[in-house]
Formats: structure tokens, sequence, C-alpha cells
């Protein structure tokens, strides 16, 4: 209030200022001094002095009112003008605090929207890291799960290549087997094939799995210490076949030809038989006349009556091996001796029985 009225401050001082004011206005000029000084002068100017003095102090007491009712007025107007200005300051604080709440408010706004903002980025990079570490998790799962299935294709495969070639084993096992039984039974057979008894030799020949077809075979094959001696066996076929090269072509009566090579098989019976002796029944090989001591000219012929289920090779190793159907020497002897071989040719042609 002092900054605002600073002539209201000291009233008291303004109030002295005026008082000297007035009554150096109103002061009475001083009467001529005379050399008698008259009483009633002196007591009418002593009157007239207090009047003046009266009338000054009246003065003085006026505009002490004066000033007092200025002080009040300005007092008045001061608080007035105080009480505007607290007004307008209170308006102005009221209006700042309500900008102070607005401004409070929107920065409250703000900080919850910041607040739902960073909360609403937070989720959504929440949410990715959960979408990336599933994809990832997805990804690597489904990896695995190839890597099963490839190792499980790759063992399964394993499995069958094993199984394959376990049964391919068996098989071969069993084709081995097989082979090895059917040869075991041949021995067994070609070694039972002729068999002594009071009736004569017995030839055994197998027809099928259990059949045995039993063949007399009269008179016993003797043991024939030279070349005349007969050393065959009669078949019993009424007409004997005729084969060439193997393939059966036709049946030549047996009567017509049994003088003409009774002879020649009978050399070629003591060959075989001789052969036998010396490098066994089941060799494929024909040993030569010297292995056999025989003269050369005799073995030439009977191995001529030959030549067809025969071959020479040459060079180290070589020799007379049989070729073709017969296998060793003693089924060759089987078949000169049943007259399946015809070694000397058939004449004359019309005898054939064609088939």
């Amino acid at each position: 209030m002092a900054r605002l009225f600073p002539f209201a401050v000291k009233p008291k001082l303004i109030a002295t200022i005026l008082v000297l004011l007035l009554a150096a206005c109103s002061e009475p000029k001083a009467a001529p001094s005379t050399q008698d000084d008259d009483p009633i002068s002196l007591q009418a100017t002593a009157d007239a002095l207090m009047l003046s003095a009266k009338s000054i102090a009246k003065s003085a007491q006026e505009a002490e009112k004066r000033i007092k009712a200025t002080e009040k007025a300005y007092n008045l107007q001061s608080t007035r003008q105080a009480q505007s200005i607290t007004a307008t300051a209170q308006a102005v604080f009221v209006k700042a605090t309500e900008q102070a709440g607005q401004a409070t408010a929107t920065a409250q706004a703000l900080s919850i929207q910041a607040t739902s903002t960073a909360q609403s980025l937070a989720l959504a990079q929440g949410q990715r890291q959960a979408t990336a570490t599933a994809q990832a998790i997805i990804a690597l799962e489904t990896s695995r799960a190839e890597e099963q299935k490839r190792i499980e294709i790759a063992a399964t495969a394993r499995l069958y290549a094993g199984v394959v070639l376990l049964a391919g084993v068996v098989i071969i096992l069993l084709g081995l087997l097989w082979y090895a039984g059917q040869y075991y039974l041949d021995v067994i057979i070609q070694r039972h094939q002729l068999v002594e008894s009071r009736a004569g030799t017995l030839l055994l020949q197998p027809v099928g799995y259990r059949p045995v077809r039993v063949t007399v075979l009269t008179p016993q094959l003797p043991a024939a210490t030279s070349e005349k001696e007969g050393d065959e066996f009669t078949s019993q076929l009424e007409d004997i076949p005729y084969l060439v090269n193997g393939d059966l072509k036709g049946f030549i009566p047996r009567r017509n030809l049994q003088e003409a090579d009774d002879n020649v098989r009978k050399l070629v019976l003591r060959l075989l038989r001789e052969a036998m002796n010396t490098v066994g029944a089941q060799s494929t090989r024909l040993p030569g006349w010297r292995e056999m001591g025989w003269a050369a000219e005799t073995w030439s012929n009977a191995i001529d009556y030959l030549r067809p289920y025969l071959e020479t090779q040459s060079g180290r190793g070589g020799g007379t091996y049989l070729r073709g159907e017969y296998r060793t020497l003693r089924d060759l002897y089987l078949a000169v001796g049943e007259r399946r071989i015809h070694l000397v040719s058939p004449t004359p042609i019309e005898m054939i029985k064609n088939l």
C-alpha cells in the first residue's frame, strides 16, 4: 500500500506544513512603535494577537479535521483500491490456480497418456518378443521334428536294407543247402543205383520224389580180364532208343543190330570200367592209354566210338574230357550198358521206328 499511495504515508507532517503556511499568511502587521506605550493599545494588540492566535488555532483544527477527513478518504480509497487490487490479485490467483489446475490436469492427462502409450508400447514389444520367441520355438521344434523324421527314415531304410540283405543271405544259404542236399541225394542215389542181389545186379532209378523203379540186370557184370570177355548187361527195352547228341530220334529193333555192335560195346564198356578204376567213377576225365596201360591203337579205336561224347583239350592240364549230358564216367558207362548210346551207326535207316 505504501508503494501504491506514497502521499498517505505521513499525514501529520503534511498538516503541520499547512498550519505554518496559514499562520504566515494571516499574521498582522506590527503597530508603529511610539515613545509612549499605551496599555489599551497593548491590550488591543494583545487581544488582536489572541484572536489571531485563536483563529490560527481554529484554522489549524479545521485543517487538522480536513487532513483527517482527507486521510480517512485516502485511507478509504486506499482500502478500496487495496480491496480491488486484492480482488484482482485473488481473481488472478484464482485464474492462475485454475490455469495451474488445468496445466496440472493437462500434465496429468499427458502423463496418463504417456503412461498408457508406454504401456501399449511395452505390451506391443512384449507381444512381438513373445511372437518371436514362439516362432523361434516353433522353428526349433519343426527342425527337431524334421531331424527326428530324417533319423527315423534313415533307421527304417537301414532296417529294410538289413532285412533285404538278411533275406538275400538266407535265400542264398537255402539255395546252397538245396543244391548241397540235392548233390548229396544224387551221390547217395548214384551210390545205391547198383545193388548186388541173388537175382542179379539191381539198377535203382528214381522216377520222382518217392517212387523208385527197380530194374534187374542179368547176367551180372563179370570181372572181365581180357578184351573178348563180355561185360555188358541186358537191357529190358524191346527196342533200342536212337539218340543223336542227346536228342531222341527213334527206336531201333534190337534183333537187327544186336550182333553188329556186340564187340564194339564190349570194348567200350571195358575201357570205361578200367578208366573208372583208374581215376574214379565220378571223374569227368578219360585217362590216356599210357596211364591205363593199354595199347595205343586199341585205346584210339575205343575212343573213336565215344567221340560224340568226348572232347580233347590241349596245353598244360589238357586231356580227354566228357561233354554233353553225361557228366561222369559212371553215367556214360550206364548209358552204354543200357544201350542208350549206339556205338555203331544203325543201318539200314528204314529200320528206325520214328516217333
